[in-house]
């Protein structure tokens, strides 16, 4: 069955999704990129749903990650 990805929702405005919009053929291969802001440091953990065309739709999917704090300069 071909795939159509009809939306993708991000739990915040720090994540901007991107995606092809047309459909995916059986055996071809389609990307969703997330693009996280990575503004301030620590840990994040990003909730993506995505919306399709399948019965099982919506699914979720996470991202985490750790966004380094600066070095600190020990010339100060």
């Amino acid at each position: 069955m071909p795939l159509l990805i009809k939306d993708v929702n991000t739990s915040c405005g720090c994540t901007v999704p991107e995606w092809y919009k047309g459909i995916i053929k059986p055996n071809k291969n389609g990307e969703i990129k997330i693009v996280y802001d990575a503004k301030y440091p620590g840990r994040f953990n990003k909730t993506i749903t995505v919306f399709y065309n399948g019965k099982d739709s919506p699914i979720n999917l996470t991202i985490k990650g750790e966004v380094p704090y600066p070095k600190k300069n020990s010339n100060n």
